[in-house]
């Protein structure tokens, strides 16, 4: 069966990368020494759901051993006879593992000297170099991590350094086991009690059965922990899944405990064609170095399979100023780099004809959103202070709306809980034949996104759509009337003769009020009987990435400054107007009805 790939626009970010696909991980160190803890006798200070402590001592990544509580638990081992011992390696359980213990050697079982103590203790694989000559080696556990109880695959000791008790990671990887060549060794699983599903290796990959995947994304998980990420990092995950039949699933990096705080989510589309995903990840929250990674793979009855799963961290590269930051913008390499998210019973397909990206609106869902259409990578470094410009050509096979959004991309940049959040939305009404669109937008501070989302929303109406030259580029700023008050209030009023020109159609022009009840004027020359669309963003006014509030009002009016064309608009995107016969001038007046500070205005002729 041939696989296919599959780049993510939801996680995309600009930086240098690798792509790498389906990659299977490289084996470990070679084991130069007999683990001397091997089937020796095992002492425990307690034991919890059967798991014995005799299954830390029997070499098989399948078990492991637990105790009853997470609180002074210990565990040794017999070697029979004092031993030269050089390393211990300890392969803990997920997120059963201990902030704080002491390794203790003895003679005797009776008087113990420690030989080593950890205090930041993480989980995973613990490689410890020490050096003594003993019969017993204890682990004294102090301080319990993040979970109820201990839990410790392997107690291996070596004579000699250098050994592992599996293979390792592969190079740069956080993820141990993401090919489950050693089954479901160093991954969770979690199935709440409203889901029936069962998790285990089928073939080389992890394989969940899933008969009631309840209402739920994360009613079924498997689970990848710890996962250490660090803030102002972005990291790069690849996996490969499969499914029975189509479905959606949810990838997740998050908080383990507390408030559960999602860093990074990724919605994404899985066929039944292996697919190798790619998806990118910035880290805009505090270090946390136990955070786990979440495949939700609930509200859904169909199985799935994941397998060859690589977390990597990224160098992040911001393009100079004009450097294009879509890929495949012309269509050229076909449909490559652009990808679909459906929801609502929604369905696309995508196709290239003629350097033209062709998207065939199968079932329109209920809402815009229901349909997506975006670029995968690289994606948008988009960087506080810096104004951008969003350019493309489009018509549609019959006219409607569509919805341009630069998404936070599955970051919380606004910390606001959200993370897909608008950074920019522009609608578009489509004509019957192409128009070409330009948008300037500019980031605000503290809002840098180094991986943000380009995305067209499709939903709601079925007529087709065609897209070319689908541009993203950093610029010098936006098209720009200097900042120009008036104490006018009244339409007509002796300021509306000193309006500001809009010397260009489809660019954003930007100014601010100082005084609430104020307006601003701006002057149109346009084309007798013809169409135009005035668009405006008031986000200034107001926290950025929230709903619009109104806080300007928009009016447009005819050369006279007194009569309308219509007043008071406090939404904005497109107003189209026609333009009276005769008349060349129109005058449109933007007033701070319910708060001061920024906007941006423009026209569109259609």
């Amino acid at each position: 069966m041939r696989k296919q790939t599959q780049f993510l626009f939801f996680t995309a970010g600009y930086c240098l990368l690798l792509l790498i696909t389906a990659c299977t991980p490289p084996a470990g160190n070679v084991v130069n020494s007999v683990n001397l803890a091997l089937g020796k006798t095992v002492v425990v200070s307690s034991t919890g759901n059967g798991m014995a402590g005799t299954n830390a001592v029997d070499g098989d990544l399948g078990s492991y051993w637990e105790s009853a509580t997470n609180g002074a638990e210990s565990i040794y081992v017999d070697l029979g006879e004092a031993k030269a011992i050089a390393q211990i390696v300890l392969d803990w359980f997920g997120y059963g593992f201990p902030s704080a213990y002491t390794i203790q050697s003895s003679d005797d079982a009776a008087g113990w000297t420690d030989i080593f103590t950890e205090t930041t203790g993480n989980g995973k694989i613990d490689d410890i170099t020490v050096s003594t000559t003993s019969r017993y080696i204890k682990i004294n556990i102090q301080t319990a991590g993040t979970s109820s109880v201990f839990k410790l695959y392997e107690f291996a000791i070596y004579d000699v350094a250098g050994n592992n008790a599996a293979s390792p990671a592969p190079a740069g990887n956080m993820v141990f086991n993401g090919d489950f060549s050693n089954g479901l060794w160093q991954w969770e699983t979690y199935v709440d009690a409203l889901a029936t599903a069962s998790i285990s290796v089928d073939n080389g990959a992890a394989y969940a059965d899933i008969t009631n995947g309840s209402n739920l994304d994360w009613h079924v998980q498997l689970i990848g922990f710890p996962v250490p990420v660090y803030n102002s990092r972005q990291y790069t995950l690849t996996f490969n899944a499969w499914a029975n039949a189509d479905r959606n699933i949810n990838i997740e990096i998050q908080k383990y405990g507390g408030d559960w705080l999602v860093y990074d989510n990724s919605p994404l589309f899985v066929s039944t064609t292996p697919t190798a995903f790619y998806l990118k990840m910035i880290m805009d929250n505090p270090d946390d170095p136990t955070a786990r990674l979440n495949f939700n793979i609930g509200n859904s009855n169909t199985g799935i399979h994941i397998d060859d799963v690589i977390l990597t961290e990224q160098i992040i590269t911001i393009p100079s100023m004009g450097t294009e930051m879509i890929v495949n913008g012309n269509f050229a390499s076909g449909t490559d780099s652009w990808t679909t998210y459906v929801q609502n019973g929604a369905g696309v397909n995508i196709s290239e004809s003629g350097g033209v990206l062709n998207i065939d609106v199968t079932s329109p869902g209920t809402i815009p959103g229901d349909l997506h259409v975006g670029q995968g990578i690289p994606g948008l470094c988009l960087i506080e202070g810096k104004t951008y410009k969003l350019t493309l050509d489009s018509y549609a096979a019959g006219e409607r709306p569509m919805t341009l959004w630069i998404s936070e991309g599955g970051h919380d940049v606004n910390k606001d809980t959200s993370v897909w959040g608008a950074m920019f939305n522009q609608k578009i009404e489509l004509k019957t034949s192409f128009n070409s669109y330009a948008y300037y937008f500019t980031i605000p501070v503290n809002y840098t996104n180094y991986s943000a989302g380009t995305t067209f929303f499709c939903g709601e109406y079925t007529q087709d759509i065609y897209i070319d030259n689908v541009s993203v580029v950093e610029v010098s700023g936006i098209p720009h009337q200097a900042p120009w008050s008036t104490t006018s209030s009244t339409p007509g009023g002796a300021d509306s003769g000193s309006a500001v020109s809009l010397g260009s159609l489809d660019n954003w022009y930007e100014s601010s009020i100082g005084t609430l009840g104020d307006s601003m004027w701006y002057s149109l020359t346009v084309s007798t009987s013809e169409i135009y669309e005035v668009f405006w963003n008031d986000y200034d006014l107001h926290n950025f990435l929230t709903t619009y509030l109104g806080n300007v009002v928009v009016s447009i009016y005819h050369s006279d400054g007194t009569t309308p064309y219509i007043t008071n608009m406090d939404f904005g995107y497109y107003t189209p107007i026609i333009v009276s016969p005769s008349e060349t001038i129109i005058l449109i007046e933007v007033k701070a009805a319910n708060s001061t500070g920024s906007f941006a205005i423009g026209v569109h002729q259609q």
